[in-house]
């Protein structure tokens, strides 16, 4: 069984977040520069320089990219064929 961490904060300085979640410090960093997440939405720089991400807005982006990349297509497949199956990927 998995350990459930609840945080009643909203912004994690970007080494605690990436130990939490098993990003790496680059990925945030191609993410960012690739424009993925953006500054004071998907993370912020604080004045004293260090980077803080938004767990909430993180999980929004997860949430928007599964639908994105699955549900028009599985439900384009499930009206076309009947039905959604590995197969169909």
């Amino acid at each position: 069984m998995h350990d459930v961490v609840m945080l009643p904060i909203k912004w994690l300085k970007l080494k605690a977040w990436c130990a939490i979640t098993g990003y790496t410090e680059d990925a945030f960093h191609g993410k960012k520069s690739r424009g993925e997440w953006l500054e004071g939405v998907h993370w912020k720089k604080a004045p004293d320089g260090n980077i803080f991400i938004s767990w909430q807005e993180i999980d929004r982006w997860v949430e928007t990219e599964q639908e994105s990349r699955y549900g028009a297509s599985a439900s384009r497949l499930h009206s076309c064929s009947g039905g959604y199956s590995a197969a169909n990927r």
